[in-house]
């Protein structure tokens, strides 16, 4: 039997079709007992921190995964059982993120890299922490810190807690994947500022 902690960092209130989603994949496992699933969820307005107690919550009761999904996301009922299928100990969905100019979270050789049109699963440098299923194996063998913001002077600019988390894996042996097929049902829940221009009535 499989045991997975389910694992959502959030600031502020869950997002409703979040949490419709969430119901959905909670309905969606074996009755026969192959899979155990426990629940968790920290409010933090520092992510590091939110992260980094998820991980430790998974490791105290002994999961085999901890699947992470951030609060703003939309996926499927059966995500879960199909990144598990894989026996990956890193692979996710890649998504849109939220801000301009709205690239795909996952990259390789430091190029962004689009899930459009593409099929089956593929090593990646980064995938993003959206939906994202880490053998806890993982947190056991790399070394804390696991997740920092850290500084890229090559485009002088900050990476996030994933980029981070990410690399350190890779150098401990544990490259991440992307399951192209679930990127294609997954989504970002955004904002949108409207004005006058966007009112259908003349």
């Amino acid at each position: 039997m499989k045991k997975v902690a389910i694992c959502i960092p959030h600031y502020g209130d869950l997002k409703p079709n979040f949490t419709l989603d969430l119901f959905g994949l909670l309905g969606e496992f074996p009755t026969d007992r192959q899979l155990e699933v426990s629940l968790h969820r920290v409010s933090s307005s520092i992510l590091l921190q939110g992260r980094h107690d998820l991980a430790r919550m998974a490791l105290a009761e002994e999961a085999d995964y901890a699947l992470f999904l951030d609060a703003d996301m939309r996926f499927p009922r059966d995500s879960l059982l199909r990144l598990l299928h894989h026996n990956k100990p890193i692979i996710g969905a890649n998504y849109t993120q939220r801000n301009p100019p709205h690239q795909p979270t996952a990259s390789k050789d430091n190029k962004r890299l689009s899930s459009l049109g593409r099929s089956g699963i593929q090593e990646v440098d980064t995938v993003g922490f959206g939906v994202c299923l880490i053998a806890t194996d993982v947190f056991r063998k790399v070394a804390k810190p696991w997740f920092m913001f850290g500084y890229n002077p090559r485009v002088d600019d900050y990476v996030g807690e994933d980029v981070y988390f990410f690399a350190k894996a890779k150098a401990a042996g544990f490259p991440a994947f992307v399951d192209h097929d679930l990127s294609q049902d997954v989504r970002h829940i955004g904002e949108v500022e409207l004005d006058v221009d966007m009112s259908a009535v003349g």
